[in-house]
């Protein structure tokens, strides 16, 4: 009897574990169908959790899961659970996504440092996650007697896999292919970083200190292990990507770093605008000395880029154009004409420009922070082009035609070769686009080619009873500049809507295509008229083009010769003589070293190809050849110029077009 009753005991016993056993599989399978439940969930702007739950650990944020997101699957199975299983349930589930997108390693390490932070019913799992981690451990611990395995490896090895493990995306810039870029973790925020930077240093020594503090390493124990990282990453075809300074460009959004210690960015989409932070999902961004932090927009202030207009003093006539071109700095892919402020002393030239500057890319919240003198050297413009996304140069007084090239390379994309050390042959190619602004008393801009890629705002002097103080306008730019940036976000979500389809209708006639359908697109989604921009931009260009005549006096003497004439052709040395008549019978100084006038008939070709922008938009073709034919009329061989006179195209046609229907865009009365 008494062993019936031992045997009756040892089957409950067997049988209550049996159930136990049932309990912990029965808990294991619930966190399977949350992790499916949490991998599967949408609202309308994508996957909800499974999106956030990697960087919300790494960020130590809190992952907020609604009960009401719950499927009836989910709801079924909860039911009969008491609050601890639930909570295990949530964290092992959330713990194991983050396992699967970041390895054991890092989720041990976040385990270990409590970064993953649950919200759920009111209540944090956080501290009381790492209560219970024992029970949601990714491998059951096993009790072992066997000694721990001393690490074999050199200290140089820990340090380049401790810094190949903090490294969340390497990167080849596509911009300087001689430059490796790592995205790494730090201070609660994510940061690229150039891996042959001092500060690439600081970041690896901090973060290896904190982890092994028996020993302090000398810097260059630190170098030679990034030196190794970025080796590895050049002869193992990492991918290749642009790093951006201050705004990116991608297909369909638009990012603006805000420079802000938490590392923020506006992200402008065709469906929202918001802040974000960077992460390895947003665009890569580099952050140079000289990148200063701007202001957080607002969007309360509809009226503010026409108040801006009225503080700057823009001609009534050039503020579409004003408007619509300081949009367009915003977009990193266009190449956008150099805005250049004209005048005399006195008439706020510095003032237009640096608050230009500060409205697209900072350096600074003063003005001289964000002006720069015209450097003498082409090198000197290389490097500065080379580290900021807007470049400001105050009272330009003369270009020449080398710096004249580099900055229309600069304005469409460009790159420059160098050797990388005196001691080798090594090169370095380094590319580089810019958004350029810049002002002068009469900047002699004469060669034509920079001619077409410039738009000139001309300042009056102030009237003494109507200048503002210097405080007190600083102080009214400052209080307009979030409003400012507002109404450019705005505009710019518009124009990435309605870009597609302006873009499909329009055939561009000027030098710079690209901004010529954008500035179409932003004038519509200003509220202005089809066609109302590329009119006045069409009119800006003519105003500039007699402008620039005057640095060319052959295209007036030109001008003269086809006064009565559609074609016009002879030799070139027949035409050279018969403008230098001209010019003398008028009074001209061709000697003058302020006078582009040729020296002998052999110049007078490449004279030809210089102004050749500036006879276009007066509406004349010009070609040299040498003459084939066995006809007579000019000697074989003989070196021919053709003038022709083209009828009106390019606008006129334009105009005649028709762009699609825009009910949904207000215009402007």
């Amino acid at each position: 009897m008494e062993r019936n009753t031992s045997l009756h005991s040892k089957g409950e016993k067997i049988m209550t574990e049996e159930k136990k056993n049932e309990n912990v599989k029965t808990l294991s399978a619930l966190s399977d169908e949350f992790k499916k439940f949490l991998n599967q969930f949408k609202d309308e702007k994508g996957f909800k959790y499974v999106d956030i739950i990697s960087s919300h650990i790494k960020t130590k944020q809190v992952i907020e899961i609604n009960p009401n997101d719950f499927t009836e699957e989910v709801k079924n199975s909860f039911k009969n659970l008491t609050e601890p299983e639930k909570r295990k349930t949530i964290y092992r589930a959330v713990k194991e996504i983050f396992a699967n997108d970041e390895g054991v390693s890092r989720t041990a390490s976040a385990i270990k440092e409590d970064r993953i932070q649950i919200k759920f019913n009111d209540k944090v799992l956080g501290q009381e996650g790492k209560k219970i981690k024992d029970d949601v451990e990714l491998e059951p611990k096993k009790e072992s007697k066997k000694q721990e395995v001393k690490d074999s490896r050199r200290d140089s090895k820990k340090l380049f896999d401790f810094a190949d493990g903090h490294i969340e995306k390497m990167v080849i810039s596509t911009y300087d292919t001689s430059k490796v870029y790592g995205l790494v973790f730090v201070n609660k925020h994510f940061e690229t970083l150039d891996l042959n930077s001092s500060r690439s240093v600081q970041w690896l020594s901090n973060e290896y200190h904190q982890v092994d503090t028996d020993v302090i390493h000398p810097q260059d124990f630190f170098k030679n292990v990034l030196f190794a990282l970025t080796s590895h990453a050049q002869m193992n075809s990492t991918v290749k990507q642009k790093v951006h300074t201050r705004v990116a460009q991608t297909n369909d959004a638009i990012y603006y770093d805000l420079g802000s210690n938490d590392y923020s960015v506006v992200k402008i989409s065709k469906k929202s605008i918001s802040i974000v932070k960077i992460n390895e999902k947003t665009p890569m961004f580099l952050r140079p000395t000289s990148l200063f932090e701007q202001v957080k927009p607002s969007y309360d202030n509809e009226n503010a880029l026409n108040e801006l207009a009225n503080l700057l003093l823009v001609r009534d006539k050039d503020r579409i154009i004003f408007k619509v071109h300081l949009i367009a700095f915003f977009l990193e892919s266009c190449a956008v004409p150099i805005p250049v402020a004209t005048g005399s002393a006195g008439s706020a030239k510095s003032t237009f420009t640096a608050y230009w500057k500060e409205i697209v890319d900072p350096s600074g919240r003063l003005k001289e922070n964000n002006l720069m003198g015209f450097p003498k050297k082409i090198d000197d413009l290389v490097a500065i082009e080379s580290h900021r996304y807007v470049i400001a140069f105050d009272n330009v007084s003369e270009i020449d035609q080398e710096i004249s090239d580099e900055l229309c390379r600069s304005i469409t994309g460009g790159s420059t070769s160098s050797r990388k050390l005196y001691t080798n042959s090594d090169e370095s190619i380094s590319s580089y686009k810019n958004k350029i602004v810049l002002n002068g008393i009469v900047p002699r801009l004469n060669y034509p080619d920079l001619q077409t890629r410039i738009i000139s705002y001309p300042r009056k002097s102030l009237d003494e009873n109507n200048t503002l103080s210097e405080a007190k306008l600083e102080e009214k730019f400052q209080s307009l500049l979030p409003d400012v940036l507002g109404c450019v976000f705005k505009t710019l979500q518009k124009a990435l809507k309605l870009f597609p389809s302006i873009a499909e209708h329009s055939n561009p006639k000027q030098r710079l295509g690209d901004f010529e359908i954008w500035g179409e697109t932003i004038a519509l989604c200003l509220g202005y008229k089809n066609k109302e921009f590329r009119l006045a931009y069409d009119e800006k260009l003519k105003e500039d083009t007699i402008n620039a005549k005057e640095s060319h006096v052959i295209v007036d003497l030109i001008e003269t010769i086809m006064e009565e004439k559609d074609v016009y052709e002879n030799q070139v040395k027949v035409l050279f003589y018969r403008i230098k008549a001209l010019a003398e019978n008028e009074g001209i100084d061709i000697k003058s070293k302020y006078v582009f006038f040729p020296k002998i008939p052999n110049q007078l070709t490449r004279e030809l190809t210089i102004i050749d922008p500036i006879l276009k938009n007066l509406g004349f073709k010009v070609e040299t050849f040498p003459y084939r034919k066995r006809d007579g009329v000019f000697k074989r061989n003989t070196k021919i110029v053709r003038i022709s006179r083209v009828k009106s195209g390019g606008l006129e046609t334009f105009l005649k077009s028709d762009l699609p229907c825009l009910p949904s865009l207000p215009h402007k009365k």
